[in-house]
């Protein structure tokens, strides 16, 4: 998902059953929130990891993270990167806990 597609449930859908969803953005500080909370949704839904980049110069949201399927996140407000390990593994272990299909 690019950018502003992160607001379009259909593309959600189209993305069922995938291990890691990708999101390239630049969303501005005052929707900060909403990237925030559509990210970690679309990670809930799709069982999914997410992992967003998004620009962090000052008039931009930051927020970049690393999104667990159980929408946990790990998130960075400032501009530096984020290194994290995804454990494939687990996946299997959330999509058993709450099977959707």
């Amino acid at each position: 998902i690019i950018c502003f597609e992160l607001r379009f449930k259909e593309l959600w859908q189209r993305l069922e059953g995938a291990d890691i969803i990708l999101i390239p953005a630049m969303w501005g500080k005052p929707r900060k929130n909403h990237l925030e909370v559509l990210s970690e949704a679309l990670a809930i839904m799709n069982q999914s990891f997410v992992v967003v980049c998004n620009s962090a110069d000052d008039d931009m949201a930051k927020s970049s993270a690393v999104i667990s399927p159980w929408g946990d996140a790990i998130r960075e407000d400032e501009a530096e990167i984020i290194h994290e390990t995804i454990d494939l593994k687990l996946l299997k272990k959330y999509r058993r806990w709450i099977p959707m299909g």
